[in-house]
């Protein structure tokens, strides 16, 4: 590895110490847990200035707190998808779409519910991929977090497009994840 990616080995070591979890104690561990926990970065480097950059990003520690008390909904809301959907479609871009896209190559449909397939490129081949599923049976899951990226904005504008053909209710197969007052927000509630 130190051949071949010198730059990133070098960026590790700027970045203080790492060791293989498989090479910690239990002790070790419990006491990564606990900082971790409290937002301490001191988990990752022992240096000041990264510290302090690390720490304004922490956030997603406290995550599963606003999750937990949306479990019921979200349920119910994949519920209701599963009965009208065969396909899910989720359109975004960079961030938008990491984590569904490591979704959709681990896991498979089950117990009825709808496919996942993520559209985060403009590429021609990858959008003829999406005209081919039902689009009858398809809900697209537009997601903007400022509301104005233009490659899934475009995604929405050509899918509604296509929907609008086959429906009297474009807006049944569309959600849109945005920041409140975004102007995809503001674009949703008026196509609701």
């Amino acid at each position: 590895m130190k051949e071949k990616y010198p730059r990133i080995v070098k960026k590790y070591k700027e970045f203080g110490r790492i060791k293989r979890p498989s090479k910690l104690s239990s002790e070790e561990k419990q006491t990564i847990l606990k900082k971790l926990f409290q937002k301490d970065p001191s988990v990752y480097t022992d240096k000041p200035d990264l510290q302090e950059k690390i720490r304004k990003r922490m956030d997603w520690i406290d995550g599963y707190k606003y999750i937990e008390p949306k479990i019921k909904e979200l349920l119910n809301f994949a519920n209701e998808v599963k009965k009208e959907f065969s396909h899910v479609v989720w359109c975004g871009m960079g961030g938008s779409s990491l984590f569904p896209l490591v979704l959709e190559k681990m896991f498979t449909p089950e117990n009825g519910y709808p496919s996942l397939k993520v559209l985060d490129t403009n590429d021609p081949e990858n959008i003829e991929k999406i005209e081919k599923l039902p689009l009858e049976k398809t809900l697209f899951i537009i997601v903007s977090k400022s509301g104005t990226t233009i490659e899934t904005n475009s995604h929405f504008k050509y899918f509604w497009d296509k929907i609008e053909k086959i429906t009297s209710q474009p807006g049944n197969h569309f959600v849109a994840l945005t920041d409140p007052d975004s102007p995809l927000e503001t674009l949703a509630k008026e196509l609701r």
